[in-house]
């Protein structure tokens, strides 16, 4: 009976929380929060209402359709794409890359599009097969540096064009003034056999 009476004793005194702080240093205790957020009747009235015009607002305006993450135009994904570049063959090779394509061309992010790529020329070469020349050029992944790079090119051709009009613009002007020194000379050349 000692242990059962020192028992009861303990919980009694452990469980009560007589020698513990009500609440850790620097932090209101729950009954002050709500104290602090409680609000009279009118307030509480006021903002159902309010509640009940946004409802209604909502249900005026229909809820617009989120459309699934995972669906794509193709309706391939990343790991169809490279599961099905791991598993060509000789066989298959034409219509797989027929099948990743529309992917490749619409959705693929620039390294997932020149990391297929790659894959696929790896796998081609080691199934003796040809990518075809223009498979997936037009690709939106690189646009932007197609853009690019076909701004350079314009701009060098446009330089060496400018280039070689200079030249041109100078061998004339050479040309011309060549000409002009010959017939300068020709007098000169005409006065001197007269006086010999």
């Amino acid at each position: 009976m000692r242990v059962s009476k020192a028992t009861l004793l303990l919980a009694l005194v452990g469980g009560s929380h007589a020698f513990a702080p009500s609440a850790p240093f620097g932090v209101a205790s729950s009954a002050s929060k709500a104290a602090r957020f409680s609000r009279p009747m009118s307030d509480v009235a006021q903002a159902e209402a309010a509640v009940e015009e946004v409802g209604e607002v909502q249900q005026e305006s229909p809820a617009p359709s989120a459309a699934p993450a995972a669906s794509t135009s193709s309706g391939l994904t990343m790991n169809d794409v490279r599961t099905t570049i791991r598993n060509l063959t000789a066989e298959n090779f034409a219509s797989s890359l027929d099948k990743i394509e529309p992917f490749l061309l619409h959705e693929a992010g620039s390294s997932i599009y020149s990391k297929s790529i790659k894959r696929i020329a790896v796998k081609a070469n080691l199934l003796g097969v040809q990518v075809p020349a223009d498979y997936a050029l037009d690709a939106k992944a690189t646009s932007k540096r197609r853009e690019k790079q076909n701004e350079f090119v314009k701009t060098k051709e446009e330089d060496a064009r400018a280039v070689a009009e200079a030249a041109a613009t100078e061998a004339m002007e050479a040309a011309e003034a060549s000409d002009t020194a010959d017939a300068e000379e020709e007098p000169e050349s005409a006065d001197e056999s007269v006086e010999a």
